[in-house]
Protein backbone atom coordinates (compact mmCIF):
# COMPACT_ATOMS: atom_id res chain seq x y z
CA UNK A 1 0.00 0.00 0.00
CA UNK A 2 1.36 3.35 -0.75
CA UNK A 3 1.05 5.93 2.50
CA UNK A 4 -0.42 8.96 1.14
CA UNK A 5 1.21 11.47 4.16
CA UNK A 6 4.53 11.99 2.67
CA UNK A 7 3.88 12.13 -0.51
CA UNK A 8 5.22 15.37 -2.78
CA UNK A 9 2.18 17.07 -4.69
CA UNK A 10 4.28 16.12 -7.77
CA UNK A 11 3.96 12.28 -6.74
CA UNK A 12 0.49 12.61 -5.70
CA UNK A 13 -0.53 14.70 -8.75
CA UNK A 14 0.91 11.20 -10.49
CA UNK A 15 -0.68 9.01 -8.69
CA UNK A 16 -4.50 11.01 -8.90
CA UNK A 17 -3.49 10.66 -13.36
CA UNK A 18 -2.83 7.54 -13.05
CA UNK A 19 -6.57 7.01 -11.58
CA UNK A 20 -7.99 8.63 -13.99
CA UNK A 21 -9.13 11.93 -11.89
CA UNK A 22 -8.60 15.61 -12.42
CA UNK A 23 -5.52 17.01 -11.47
CA UNK A 24 -6.75 19.33 -9.10
CA UNK A 25 -7.84 16.37 -6.42
CA UNK A 26 -3.92 16.19 -5.56
CA UNK A 27 -4.50 19.64 -4.15
CA UNK A 28 -8.06 18.88 -2.27
CA UNK A 29 -6.15 15.35 -0.69
CA UNK A 30 -3.09 17.71 0.11
CA UNK A 31 -5.81 19.83 1.73
CA UNK A 32 -7.27 17.15 4.12
CA UNK A 33 -4.22 15.89 5.09
CA UNK A 34 -2.36 18.79 6.23
CA UNK A 35 -4.77 21.03 6.93
CA UNK A 36 -7.59 19.09 8.06
CA UNK A 37 -5.75 16.42 9.76
CA UNK A 38 -8.18 13.99 8.16
CA UNK A 39 -6.65 9.73 8.89
CA UNK A 40 -8.51 8.66 6.35
CA UNK A 41 -10.42 8.77 2.49
CA UNK A 42 -13.69 8.19 3.72
CA UNK A 43 -13.44 11.82 5.68
CA UNK A 44 -12.54 13.93 1.67
CA UNK A 45 -16.35 14.20 1.76
CA UNK A 46 -15.60 16.69 -1.75
CA UNK A 47 -13.81 13.79 -3.44
CA UNK A 48 -16.38 11.32 -5.50
CA UNK A 49 -16.99 8.58 -3.41
CA UNK A 50 -15.86 6.61 -6.58
CA UNK A 51 -12.13 8.23 -6.50
CA UNK A 52 -12.36 7.65 -2.79
CA UNK A 53 -12.67 4.08 -3.21
CA UNK A 54 -10.82 3.87 -5.97
CA UNK A 55 -7.53 4.88 -4.14
CA UNK A 56 -8.42 2.86 -1.05
CA UNK A 57 -7.89 -0.09 -2.84
CA UNK A 58 -4.12 1.08 -3.03
CA UNK A 59 -3.09 4.26 -0.54
CA UNK A 60 -3.41 4.40 3.34
CA UNK A 61 -2.64 6.85 5.55
CA UNK A 62 0.04 6.08 8.23
CA UNK A 63 0.59 7.58 11.42
CA UNK A 64 3.06 7.52 14.32
CA UNK A 65 1.62 5.72 17.97
CA UNK A 66 2.12 8.18 20.43
CA UNK A 67 3.50 6.34 23.56
CA UNK A 68 4.54 9.25 26.00
CA UNK A 69 4.61 12.68 26.34
CA UNK A 70 6.02 14.45 29.04
CA UNK A 71 6.25 18.19 29.92
CA UNK A 72 8.81 19.96 31.32
CA UNK A 73 7.73 22.03 34.72
CA UNK A 74 10.48 24.68 33.66
CA UNK A 75 10.04 25.51 30.45
CA UNK A 76 6.84 24.23 29.42
CA UNK A 77 8.20 21.92 26.76
CA UNK A 78 6.56 18.66 25.81
CA UNK A 79 8.83 15.27 25.34
CA UNK A 80 6.93 13.09 22.75
CA UNK A 81 8.01 9.74 22.29
CA UNK A 82 6.58 7.95 18.76
CA UNK A 83 6.72 4.58 17.83
CA UNK A 84 7.71 3.42 14.27
CA UNK A 85 5.88 0.88 12.36
CA UNK A 86 8.92 -1.50 13.37
CA UNK A 87 9.15 -0.55 16.82
CA UNK A 88 11.72 1.31 16.59
CA UNK A 89 11.38 4.76 18.47
CA UNK A 90 12.00 8.80 18.21
CA UNK A 91 11.29 11.72 19.87
CA UNK A 92 9.47 14.82 19.04
CA UNK A 93 9.92 18.43 21.30
CA UNK A 94 7.49 21.15 21.22
CA UNK A 95 9.42 24.51 22.13
CA UNK A 96 6.84 27.27 23.70
CA UNK A 97 9.03 30.51 23.50
CA UNK A 98 6.90 33.79 23.68
CA UNK A 99 5.15 34.19 20.69
CA UNK A 100 6.80 31.33 19.12
CA UNK A 101 6.23 27.25 19.22
CA UNK A 102 9.02 25.22 17.48
CA UNK A 103 8.46 21.62 16.49
CA UNK A 104 11.53 19.96 17.08
CA UNK A 105 11.48 16.51 14.78
CA UNK A 106 13.68 13.99 14.23
CA UNK A 107 14.92 13.09 10.96
CA UNK A 108 16.70 9.56 11.63
CA UNK A 109 16.64 6.62 14.56
CA UNK A 110 20.03 6.95 16.34
CA UNK A 111 22.67 8.51 14.87
CA UNK A 112 25.97 7.43 13.46
CA UNK A 113 27.67 10.65 14.62
CA UNK A 114 28.82 10.25 18.07
CA UNK A 115 29.18 13.56 19.06
CA UNK A 116 30.50 13.99 22.52
CA UNK A 117 27.59 15.82 24.00
CA UNK A 118 24.77 14.48 22.31
CA UNK A 119 22.57 11.52 24.17
CA UNK A 120 21.66 10.15 20.96
CA UNK A 121 24.77 10.11 19.43
CA UNK A 122 26.68 8.76 22.48
CA UNK A 123 23.60 5.77 23.59
CA UNK A 124 21.54 5.36 20.15
CA UNK A 125 22.97 3.25 17.39
CA UNK A 126 21.95 4.51 14.10
CA UNK A 127 19.27 2.43 12.82
CA UNK A 128 17.82 4.20 9.82
CA UNK A 129 16.50 7.33 8.03
CA UNK A 130 13.08 7.94 8.03
CA UNK A 131 10.23 8.17 5.38
CA UNK A 132 9.12 11.48 4.71
CA UNK A 133 5.38 10.07 6.20
CA UNK A 134 7.37 9.80 9.34
CA UNK A 135 8.48 12.86 9.18
CA UNK A 136 6.10 15.30 8.62
CA UNK A 137 3.93 12.89 11.05
CA UNK A 138 5.78 14.18 13.78
CA UNK A 139 4.82 17.96 12.75
CA UNK A 140 1.39 17.24 12.41
CA UNK A 141 0.56 15.65 15.91
CA UNK A 142 2.44 17.95 17.25
CA UNK A 143 0.37 20.33 15.54
CA UNK A 144 -2.71 18.61 16.74
CA UNK A 145 -1.33 19.08 20.39
CA UNK A 146 -0.72 22.70 20.33
CA UNK A 147 -4.38 23.12 18.38
CA UNK A 148 -6.22 21.29 21.71
CA UNK A 149 -4.17 24.01 23.87
CA UNK A 150 -5.36 26.88 21.80
CA UNK A 151 -2.15 27.37 20.49
CA UNK A 152 -0.51 27.17 16.98
CA UNK A 153 2.56 25.81 15.53
CA UNK A 154 4.80 28.62 14.10
CA UNK A 155 8.07 26.81 13.77
CA UNK A 156 9.86 23.93 12.99
CA UNK A 157 13.73 22.49 13.21
CA UNK A 158 15.22 19.30 12.48
CA UNK A 159 17.48 19.26 15.15
CA UNK A 160 16.05 15.88 16.82
CA UNK A 161 17.56 12.44 16.27
CA UNK A 162 20.00 12.14 13.69
CA UNK A 163 21.98 14.00 11.09
CA UNK A 164 19.26 15.75 8.73
CA UNK A 165 22.08 15.95 5.52
CA UNK A 166 22.44 12.07 6.30
CA UNK A 167 18.59 12.10 5.20
CA UNK A 168 18.41 14.71 2.82
CA UNK A 169 15.96 13.75 0.23
CA UNK A 170 13.07 12.88 2.90
CA UNK A 171 13.87 16.03 4.65
CA UNK A 172 13.98 17.91 1.54
CA UNK A 173 10.44 16.66 0.73
CA UNK A 174 9.62 17.29 3.95
CA UNK A 175 10.48 20.79 4.05
CA UNK A 176 9.04 21.25 0.62
CA UNK A 177 5.15 19.78 2.03
CA UNK A 178 5.48 22.37 4.86
CA UNK A 179 5.92 25.42 2.89
CA UNK A 180 3.32 24.18 -0.30
CA UNK A 181 0.29 26.75 -0.12
CA UNK A 182 -1.66 23.48 -0.32
CA UNK A 183 -0.53 22.20 2.81
CA UNK A 184 0.64 23.68 5.75
CA UNK A 185 1.95 27.06 3.68
CA UNK A 186 5.00 27.06 6.06
CA UNK A 187 6.99 30.58 5.34
CA UNK A 188 10.84 28.99 4.20
CA UNK A 189 12.25 31.51 7.19
CA UNK A 190 10.08 29.24 9.41
CA UNK A 191 11.85 25.90 8.65
CA UNK A 192 15.15 25.38 9.40
CA UNK A 193 17.59 22.44 8.67
CA UNK A 194 20.62 21.65 11.59
CA UNK A 195 23.55 19.85 10.66
CA UNK A 196 27.01 19.04 11.90
CA UNK A 197 28.83 19.78 9.09
CA UNK A 198 27.84 17.54 6.40
CA UNK A 199 29.65 19.45 3.08
CA UNK A 200 27.54 18.06 0.10
CA UNK A 201 24.46 18.22 2.02
CA UNK A 202 25.20 22.28 2.45
CA UNK A 203 26.00 22.79 -0.85
CA UNK A 204 23.10 21.18 -2.32
CA UNK A 205 20.67 22.67 0.78
CA UNK A 206 21.95 26.08 -0.78
CA UNK A 207 20.59 25.02 -4.71
CA UNK A 208 17.85 24.08 -3.43
CA UNK A 209 14.69 26.80 -4.96
CA UNK A 210 13.18 27.54 -1.63
CA UNK A 211 15.32 29.40 1.23
CA UNK A 212 15.39 27.19 4.38
CA UNK A 213 17.27 28.72 6.93
CA UNK A 214 20.34 26.84 7.74
CA UNK A 215 21.88 25.75 11.43
CA UNK A 216 24.96 24.44 11.87
CA UNK A 217 26.86 22.98 15.37
CA UNK A 218 30.57 24.48 15.38
CA UNK A 219 30.86 23.76 19.41
CA UNK A 220 34.65 24.61 18.84
CA UNK A 221 36.81 27.16 16.93
CA UNK A 222 39.43 24.63 15.82
CA UNK A 223 40.29 21.47 14.46
CA UNK A 224 41.71 19.72 17.10
CA UNK A 225 38.90 20.42 19.28
CA UNK A 226 35.84 19.74 17.15
CA UNK A 227 37.38 16.64 16.14
CA UNK A 228 36.73 15.34 19.74
CA UNK A 229 33.64 16.75 20.23
CA UNK A 230 31.96 15.84 16.55
CA UNK A 231 33.88 13.36 14.95
CA UNK A 232 32.23 13.99 11.55
CA UNK A 233 34.61 16.92 11.94
CA UNK A 234 38.04 14.34 10.84
CA UNK A 235 36.50 14.00 7.23
CA UNK A 236 34.92 17.46 6.99
CA UNK A 237 37.22 19.82 8.91
CA UNK A 238 36.66 23.67 9.40
CA UNK A 239 37.98 24.99 6.51
CA UNK A 240 35.62 22.40 4.32
CA UNK A 241 33.14 23.88 5.91
CA UNK A 242 33.72 27.60 6.20
CA UNK A 243 34.04 27.43 2.36
CA UNK A 244 30.77 25.09 2.18
CA UNK A 245 28.91 28.25 4.28
CA UNK A 246 30.71 31.04 1.91
CA UNK A 247 28.85 29.08 -0.80
CA UNK A 248 26.05 28.36 1.34
CA UNK A 249 25.93 32.42 2.19
CA UNK A 250 26.90 33.38 -1.63
CA UNK A 251 23.31 31.94 -2.44
CA UNK A 252 21.40 32.32 0.70
CA UNK A 253 22.10 35.04 3.18
CA UNK A 254 21.45 34.91 6.70
CA UNK A 255 23.01 31.39 8.17
CA UNK A 256 22.96 30.68 12.39
CA UNK A 257 25.66 29.30 14.27
CA UNK A 258 25.17 27.24 16.90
Amino acid sequence: MIDLKGMSLSELQELIRDSGSEKYRSRQIFRWIYTKNADSLVDMTDLSKKLRFSLMEKVEIQSLKQIDIKTDPLDRAKKILFELNDGLTVETVIIPDEERNTVCVSSQAGCALKCIFCATGQAIKFKRNLTSSEIIDQILQAKKILNADNSRLTNVVFMGMGEPFYNYDNVIKTCDILSSEFALDFSASRVTVSTSGIIQGIRDFAEHPKKYELAVSLNAPYDSLRNELIPINKKYPLAELIDALKYYNSRKPSTPFT
